[in-house]
């Protein structure tokens, strides 16, 4: 699993959303489809596989927000140009 995947999981069980094992995978196979690049399509499938009840969604919600600093969404989408670029030159 995408380590900045498992991290935001981490972060909402630590704030209380029960995120199970089939969540989990359906969350990966929707960031696999999705890729990183669309952040509002990200949030989408995450929140539909992760969130279920209304106070889960308002936790879905504080924690996106705040796991999706400018700085690390920035960082990220470098990551993955280069490596996309990189994969391209093999």
């Amino acid at each position: 699993m995408d380590r900045t995947l498992e991290n935001f999981i981490t972060v909402l069980r630590r704030s209380g959303v029960r995120v199970s094992v089939s969540e989990t995978m359906d969350a990966v196979r929707g960031v696999e489809l999705s890729g990183y690049e669309d952040r509002q399509l990200v949030k989408d499938f995450l929140a539909v596989s992760l969130a279920k009840s209304q106070p889960e969604k308002q936790i879905f919600e504080n924690c996106f927000e705040i796991s999706s600093t400018l700085k690390a969404w920035a960082a990220r989408m470098l990551f993955l140009r280069i490596r996309s670029e990189y994969l391209q030159n093999i």
